[in-house]
């Protein structure tokens, strides 16, 4: 986190000085969500796009391993009275953290989000190790490309290295790329807010599906949620909060935090 938030400010330097900053983060242990990051540069007048790669962790089409990493992207534009339109996404059908937080709380997972250990699809949490790619071969491309233009530019390759049978080559690392464009230097400010504006107001007039409730931008969930949970606190299961509280032990923290 702490090379991604530098990755920011050096991207957003050279952006400002000739219109576009790109900027490759080598070797992290974990770069976060991305859309934090994404988002800053967004509220900054920035288009701001992130992804990263990492050790395999999702199953390449048709095959049984993981082979490739579950590839996140985010971009970001900034909005209406500088609220981003915020996309964050992986490139597997469920994330690590979300399998992960299945197995803790032992819920049933969906037909076609995993495969187990052995390479079989599965939807008990317990078992639960491989996330499939979403849109199958179209998830785990993506996946592979990130690998290219990210992993290879830093001369770090992950995926070949992880299958090499070297010392430390399954070592759990990341690399990542930062890519800040200035919007406004392309556009008048008024203009480009504005227009994101009516294409947002545009699309929510689009005749909705019943079921599917309100039609919802990239982002706007989580803006919702945040302005919820900011006024009541977020909602913890039992087992979350355990492990929180077993961590809280060892940093010396009592409850409430």
């Amino acid at each position: 986190a702490v090379a991604m938030g530098q990755a920011v400010e050096r991207a957003v330097e050279k952006a400002r000085a000739v219109g576009l900053g790109l900027v490759l983060v080598r070797a992290t242990t974990h770069t976060g969500a991305l859309g934090y990051y994404t988002q800053q540069l967004a509220q900054q007048g920035m288009i701001g796009i992130a992804y990263s790669a990492s050790i395999p962790m999702m199953a390449y089409h048709g095959t049984r391993v993981a082979g490739v990493s579950t590839a996140p992207l985010s971009i970001a534009a900034p909005g209406e009275l500088n609220e981003p339109i915020v996309l964050d996404m992986a490139s597997s059908v469920v994330s690590m953290g979300q399998l992960k937080q299945a197995k803790l709380l032992n819920k049933v997972l969906a037909e076609g989000l995993a495969l187990d250990a052995k390479g079989n699809p599965t939807t008990d949490p317990q078992q639960a190790a491989i996330p499939l790619p979403f849109a199958g071969p179209k998830g785990s491309g993506l996946a592979l490309m990130f690998e290219f233009i990210t992993s290879l530019l830093v001369m770090n390759p992950l995926v070949s290295e992880f299958f090499s049978n070297k010392p430390g080559g399954r070592k759990h690392q990341q690399n990542a790329c930062i890519i800040a464009i200035d919007a406004f230097r392309l556009c008048p400010e008024d203009t480009f807010r504005s227009e994101v504006a009516r294409t947002v107001a545009t699309l929510k007039n689009l005749p909705a599906r019943e079921e599917n409730g309100d039609i919802l931008m990239p982002g706007e969930r989580g803006h919702r949620t945040s302005a919820e949970r900011r006024q009541t606190g977020i909602p913890l299961s039992a087992e979350v909060a355990q492990e929180l509280a077993d961590f809280g032990v060892i940093a010396g923290l009592q409850k409430p935090w």
